[in-house]
């Protein structure tokens, strides 16, 4: 009987120092930092198919006139983030906290408010983040050899304003 009850009284003891650390929690996958590769275009209209999947340079695109030489986005496991964007000789940085709600990830600045986003890619060392955006492109039936005989003037008029969705193409900084 006294060997029964000195079981009773070390299980429960070994149990609960084995359950020390469970506070902590795992970190998940996108947790890290991550460096922005690129853009793709993504979700065209009718007429401009032709630009699905098209992979576009960080500085391809300019974001009121301004074209991004860098950018990281560091998600902390607290639920804080620091965003940095280099912009010629100038660095631009963010602060704030994120959160992730099934594939909605939601930045809020501590500066410029709340930001959302679609995660479309979030395995291994990709984390691909969208939003939709205008962008002005040419039709699909608009070609380059029609280009190259028309004037500034006509170029632009056939210029159309589009909505589509851009994938910011993070990968995992090392």
């Amino acid at each position: 009987m006294k060997k029964y009850l000195l079981y009773l009284l070390i299980v429960p003891i070994v149990y609960l120092t084995g359950c020390g650390n469970d506070d902590e929690p795992e970190p998940t996958h996108e947790v890290g930092v991550w460096e922005l590769q690129g853009y793709l275009l993504s979700n065209l209209p009718a007429g401009f198919e032709g630009y699905e999947g098209v992979q576009l340079g960080i500085d391809a695109l300019t974001f009121g006139g301004v074209a991004f030489d860098s950018y990281t986005l560091e998600l902390k496991i607290d639920g804080s983030y620091e965003r940095e964007i280099e912009v010629g000789l100038a660095d631009d940085v963010d602060t704030g906290t994120w959160s992730l709600d099934d594939d909605e990830l939601t930045l809020d600045s501590d500066e410029f408010g709340e930001d959302t986003w679609e995660v479309v890619d979030n395995e291994d060392d990709d984390f691909w983040i969208s939003q939709p955006i205008n962008l002005g492109l040419f039709p699909d039936e608009v070609t380059q050899e029609q280009l190259d005989t028309l004037s500034e003037e006509e170029i632009n008029a056939l210029v159309q304003q589009v909505t589509l969705d851009l994938v910011y193409a993070f990968d995992r900084k090392d």
